[in-house]
C-alpha cells in the first residue's frame, strides 16, 4: 500500500498550487485578450475569476492575486472608469510592496499603469511623482537601454510638456 506520508500530501499541494496559478495565468491571458477586443463584460467576468481562484488557493494578500487587481485596472482604465481603475491599481501596489518592496519591476508597472490613471483624471503632481519612482525603480532593475524604462521616461515627459503649458495647440499655429 502507498505511503500516506508528509511527501505525497506536499507534492499533491504543490501540483494543486502550481495548477490553479496556471489556470489565473490564463484566465488574465483572457482578460488581456478581450480588453484589447472591447468585450469588457467578458473581460471583467475573466477577471474576477481570477481573482476568486487566487483568492481561495493563496490569499488575497498574494503576488498572484496583485496581478489580478493589475489587469482589473487595466481594463477599468481602458473602460474609463478611472476611479475604478485608481481602486485596482492601489490595491495591487499595496500587497505588492508588502511582499518585496517598492524597487521591482511589477510594482514599477503598477505606479506607471497608477500615472496613466491621473493623467486621465488630471493629477499632474501626482503621476508626476509616480512616473519618477517608476523611473528610478526600472532604471535599477531593467537599466536604462530597456523598452519600459523609455516609456516610462516618455510618460514623465509628456507630463511635465503639459504642466507647463508647452503642448497647448495655440502654441503651434
Amino acid at each position: 500500500m502507498p505511503s500516506l506520508g508528509v511527501f505525497p500530501f506536499s507534492y499533491y499541494l504543490k501540483n494543486r498550487t502550481l495548477s490553479c496559478g496556471k489556470r489565473v495565468d490564463s484566465l488574465l491571458d483572457t482578460n488581456r485578450k478581450m480588453t484589447i477586443e472591447y468585450n469588457f463584460d467578458g473581460a471583467l467576468a475573466a477577471v474576477e475569476f481570477a481573482k476568486e481562484k487566487s483568492a481561495a488557493a493563496f490569499s488575497k494578500n498574494s503576488i498572484l492575486y496583485a496581478k489580478c487587481l493589475h489587469s482589473e485596472g487595466r481594463t477599468f482604465y481602458q473602460m474609463g472608469r478611472y476611479p475604478d481603475a485608481e481602486s485596482s491599481f492601489l490595491g495591487a501596489m499595496s500587497i505588492k510592496e508588502k511582499i518585496s518592496g517598492r524597487e521591482n519591476e511589477d510594482f514599477a508597472t503598477y505606479l506607471n499603469g497608477l500615472g496613466a490613471v491621473y493623467h486621465e483624471m488630471g493629477g499632474t503632481l501626482r503621476r508626476e511623482s509616480l512616473y519618477i519612482e517608476a523611473i528610478k525603480a526600472r532604471a535599477k532593475v531593467l537599466g536604462k537601454e530597456n523598452s519600459y524604462y523609455a516609456n516610462t521616461v516618455n510618460n514623465l515627459a509628456i507630463c511635465t510638456c503639459i504642466r507647463r503649458n508647452m503642448l497647448r495647440p495655440d502654441r503651434f499655429l
